[in-house]
């Protein structure tokens, strides 16, 4: 049960919207019912979906369950820029990103972030069960090739891992805004929750998972993910190189993805962004605690 609006909040859950017609209701109905103890708002950002996928939101807004929530639209500016909106107008000292498509356990809210504070975790997520395979996802990490990983083996307290799965985290704010929120020269979708938790840990601010809080994810289809480039994915991943990684590392990565159909696409795109990138690069490596090779090392990424 959600309580009641108090001057005070102290997690906004945002949810990224689009063309996810028959997963956010069930979602939000999910969130709105997990009795959570802490003071929260929900901020749905739908990003011009054509399903009409928030639509019982705008009709509801003012009516029962619904009628503290906020619904922002946005004009199909990318998961990066539409999450990056809804905390900068958002109240919470946590900010919790949740797909449509999940279901919460009771209490999950509460839990997450009691565990952030004994653990003293920037960035605590729950496990991820997936339904349509059976399987929990612990996190992720990157093979030998920077492929994304899944964590599948249960480490039965709480634990450090290198990135968490996008489906659901929280994130202190404060340390949010120290490193700089989600990439905002990533296009439209991809990678940017590897960034963000990249950042993380550089800035010296730790990464865990909650493995007894699990979150059941669905697999749905919809004309969003389907159409996505795969040249969006391998500029999200270049531009992340480039951003934080040394140019021995920068080189490795352009000669694994080099023979893909879309890498000159986003070879171009880095091309185009490059001044802006090597600004961001600055930025990062002065402030940083640690190095590339300190994450590498620390979870034992052989790249």
């Amino acid at each position: 049960m959600k309580k009641e609006t108090k001057s005070k909040i102290d997690a906004s859950i945002i949810i990224y919207c689009k063309n996810q017609l028959n997963a956010l209701k069930s979602t939000i109905d999910s969130l709105i019912n997990s009795y959570n103890r802490t003071n929260y708002e929900i901020i749905v950002v739908d990003d011009s979906s054509i399903d009409g996928s928030a639509d019982f939101l705008q009709y509801n807004l003012d009516k029962g369950s619904y009628n503290d929530m906020t619904l922002i639209k946005t004009p199909n500016i990318g998961t990066v820029k539409a999450k990056n909106y809804a905390a900068k107008v958002s109240k919470g000292n946590y900010l919790s990103f949740c797909d449509a498509g999940i279901n919460v356990p009771k209490y999950w809210l509460d839990n997450l972030l009691a565990i952030s504070q004994k653990y003293k975790a920037s960035i605590i997520a729950p496990s991820i069960l997936t339904t349509k395979d059976n399987i929990t996802n612990y996190g992720m990490t990157f093979d030998s090739e920077l492929t994304p990983k899944p964590l599948i083996n249960n480490p039965k307290i709480i634990s450090e891992i290198p990135f968490v799965c996008s489906s659901a985290f929280c994130i202190n704010r404060a340390v949010f805004k120290k490193i700089t929120g989600f990439n905002e020269i990533f296009d439209i979708y991809g990678s940017e929750y590897f960034e963000l938790c990249l950042k993380a840990w550089l800035y010296g601010y730790k990464v865990v998972v909650a493995p007894d809080i699990t979150v059941n994810r669905y697999c749905l289809k919809n004309s969003y993910s389907i159409s996505i480039g795969t040249s969006y994915m391998i500029f999200n991943m270049l531009c992340t190189a480039y951003c934080h990684f040394k140019k021995s590392r920068i080189a490795k990565i352009i000669d694994t993805v080099r023979n893909n159909y879309f890498f000159y696409t986003a070879s171009d795109n880095i091309k185009s962004n490059i001044d802006l990138i090597f600004k961001w690069r600055e930025k990062y490596f002065n402030e940083r605690l640690h190095s590339d090779d300190f994450f590498f090392d620390k979870f034992n990424i052989p790249f």
